[in-house]
């Protein structure tokens, strides 16, 4: 059984219910990939394996409403694992959008590590059990 240490949230923002639809300065603090917990690669076989996904993680850079306790906390967003330069493809947008570019050229390689510290823009939504999470990235200007 793992061991746990309790981390203390003193100084986080408590009520994150409002943050739907806000769009927050952040910086990109990593990606990783991971097995999705809710999506399978056939959603019709129950005894599918589960999808793979890009995990980020997203810091606030500047305070909120003035709320300077605001910033570092950890945003989260899930994208797909491929991609391609499709107008849906979220990962793609992502991408662009962090880079500050229309577009990347099909055939170019990118290492999503270049991506961690680069700033931009993060919009947010509210999960149904009140977590917040990352629906969109943003350039930062």
């Amino acid at each position: 059984m793992a061991t746990l240490a309790v981390q203390d949230s003193e100084g986080q923002p408590k009520d994150m219910s409002n943050l739907k639809g806000r769009i927050v300065n952040a910086r990109i603090d990593s990606i990783s990939e991971q097995t999705s917990k809710f999506y399978r690669v056939d959603e019709d076989d129950p005894n599918s394996p589960m999808k793979p996904e890009m995990l980020f993680t997203f810091l606030a850079t500047d305070p909120l409403d003035g709320d300077e306790s605001f910033v570092g906390t950890k945003f989260f967003g899930n994208t797909g694992v491929v991609l391609s330069n499709h107008s849906n493809c979220k990962l793609y947008n992502w991408c662009c959008a962090a880079l500050g570019v229309g577009d990347i050229t099909p055939g170019y390689e990118l290492d999503l590590d270049d991506l961690v510290g680069e700033p931009c823009k993060i919009q947010l939504t509210v999960s149904k059990n009140g977590n917040p999470r990352v629906q969109a990235v943003l350039r930062s200007d």
